[in-house]
Order: structure tokens, then sequence, then C-alpha cells
């Protein structure tokens, strides 16, 4: 079992696409796919901007003042980012759908960019070296095609069948879309996604053969350039426990599907490219060790307001004391079951800052 490997992964999804299409056949048809209009991207992209405005006021009216410039810095280049993603991860997975599966294959790289962005940003954030991506880091980012790969052709479509949506859709970049996800698909995607994972975690913690045989590997040093805290090593997991990573988002997709039928919206591959890119930026942000967490983003605006929201130093403190802090999401299902521990004070603590505002040399 822990001897697969990522290209073991990759050949594995190869052989069974196939097999993928065919379960797709089963359920509802793709049917629908919407081309986007110059209006849709317009929509999109006023209502990103509102979304960033919003965020970097929130900073700044926060922030420590020898610290606004940088907060404000790192937020652009991470909104930007989150942007980027949603749109190319949109742009692949319509390809797939409705042109050819072998479209998939760009999520490979797609990833590589994510992780390597998220730990770069939070390096420069905190005045670090930067960390270069290694080949080991970028083979281990194959899960991502595999997982995604998944959620495209059988999980989509089953929650399209499950929710009674008459049909599958690409849907399109719009602002509504945005706005649905600020207004509760990011919280009911992240609340379902960690129900599933906190079990799953808890139990490989607290089992010593599933340990062993399924999560070790995830907190080794052994082999790792940067240890096991760096965004690389997010996607360092074995096959076993991606398989039951993919149950949770299909879980968080079906209760984001919820919400969205509040607002009259079926379930869309952009929803999919969304919540997937979200998703992706939480879980690497987690293992980035930053001192703060970004505040304000609009996406997580209900977290921050029910104060339920994840922190990095929470899941930092989960590989200081590993029988503690099992979500990855938020700190409901932690606090709830009591295995809740905060972190110390010192893993909050912003790098010292000259009076220009730049972090000091470490």
């Amino acid at each position: 079992m822990m001897n697969a490997t990522p290209a073991d992964g990759l050949a594995s999804l190869i052989q069974n696409s196939e097999r993928l299409l065919a379960l797709r056949a089963k359920l509802p048809t793709a049917g629908l796919l919407q081309t986007p209009t110059p209006r849709d991207f317009t929509d999109f992209v006023a209502v990103a901007a509102c979304f960033l405005i919003f965020n970097l006021l929130v900073i700044r009216f926060t922030a420590p003042a020898p610290d606004v410039l940088r907060r404000i810095d790192y937020a652009m280049r991470q909104f930007s980012m989150l942007c980027f993603t949603i749109l190319a991860r949109w742009g692949w997975m319509t390809l797939a759908v409705y042109y050819s599966p072998w479209a998939a294959i760009a999520a490979w790289p797609l990833a590589i960019f994510e992780t390597w962005s998220v730990q770069f940003n939070a390096d420069v954030y905190e005045g670090r070296a930067m960390k270069g991506v290694t080949w080991r880091h970028a083979s281990k980012c194959l899960v991502v095609l595999v997982m995604e790969g998944f959620g495209v052709f059988a999980g989509f479509p089953l929650v399209v069948k499950l929710l009674g949506w008459r049909q599958m859709s690409s849907g399109a970049p719009t602002g509504a879309m945005l706005l649905h996800g600020a207004a509760g698909m990011t919280l009911a995607y992240d609340l379902g996604l960690d129900f599933a994972f906190y079990l799953f975690h808890r139990a490989c913690h607290e089992n010593r053969l599933l340990y062993r045989w399924i999560h070790k590997e995830h907190h080794t040093d052994t082999g790792k350039a940067f240890g096991p805290l760096v965004a690389f090593e997010t996607y360092t997991i074995t096959w076993s426990e991606a398989s039951f990573i993919m149950v949770g988002y299909v879980l968080g997709l079906a209760l984001a599907g919820i919400v969205a039928a509040v607002f009259g919206s079926d379930v869309t591959l952009f929803h999919l490219a969304l919540l997937l890119s979200w998703g992706h930026l939480v879980e690497l942000l987690g293992h980035s060790t930053m001192s703060w967490t970004i505040n304000g983003n609009p996406l997580r605006l209900l977290h921050e307001t029910l104060g339920i929201e994840l922190k990095v130093p929470d899941h930092t403190m989960h590989h200081i004391k590993p029988l503690s802090n099992y979500g990855k999401r938020t700190v409901v299902w932690d606090k709830l079951f009591g295995t809740y521990t905060a972190p110390p004070a010192a893993l909050y603590d912003a790098r010292c800052v000259s009076a220009d505002g730049k972090p000091k040399a470490p």
C-alpha cells in the first residue's frame, strides 16, 4: 500500500478513464455547455475587484501599523493567484468534460504552480529564504490530478444526480458565482469536507496500524528538503488517504450544492472549480507556517464572523502535538469533540519589522 508512487496513480487514472467516462454516461448528461460572454468576464472581474477592495480595507483597519503594507501586498498577490487558478481550473474542466478527457492533464502543472505560489507568497511575507520546487514536490502534485479527475468525471455528476438537478452545466465565470461562494457555499463546503477529513484524520492518529500504513509519511522528515511543514508537502499523502479525502469532497460539494439551490442555481463546473481552488488554498496555507492568517476575504467572511476559521498556527500546532487539531478547514469539529489545542502565542507573533515596514532578515 505504501509502495504506490504518484506515477502509479497517473497510470491508474489513464487506465480507468474509460470506466470513469462510462460511469458519467449513466448519470445526468453533460448537456449544457455555457459559452461565456464578454459580459460574464466583466461581471466576474467587477465582483472580484470589489472582493479585493473589501479585503484590503479590512486589513488596513485591523493590521498593526508597521505591518499594513506587507499584509496588503500579500493579500493582493494571493487574491490574484486565487482568481487565476479558479479560471484556469474551470477552463481545463470544461475542456475535459465537453471535448477531451485528456485535458485533465492540465491539473498537474496547475497544482504545481498553485503550491509554489502559496509557499512563495508565505516566504516573501515572513522574510524567509525562497524554497524552490523539486522533482519530488512536482511528482507529489500528481495526486491532485487523480483527485480532480475523480471529481470531474465521477464526483461532480454523482452530486448532480443526488441533488436532482436536471442536467450538468459548465457554468460561466460570473460575479454571481463568486457571490454565491461568499454567501455560504464555501462555508458549507468546508464544513462537509472537514467533517469527513476530521474523522479519517483522527482515526489515522489514534490507530497505530492506520498511522503506520496511511499517514506516517506525511509527518516524517525523511527525504524532505524543507521538512514536513511547507506547502509542497501538503500532498505527501498515500493513495488510501487521497481516496478518503475524495469522499469528503463529494460531501462538501453536496452541501455547497444545497446552498446554491437557495439562490436558484444548479451545481456547475464553475462552482466546482471555485470550491476546489478555494479548498487547495486553505490546505496549502495550513502548511505554510505563516505567523499571520489572512483575514477579510469575503469567501471566508462567514467563518470569521462565526469564529470557526482555522488559522495557520492551528495546523502548525497539529504537527507539534499530533493528537490534537485534526481539522484542516475549520475548528468546529475539534472544539465539538474536545480535540482542539490552542497554539501558543509564539506561533502568532509576526516577524519583527523595521521602521519602514519591511521584514528584518531572520
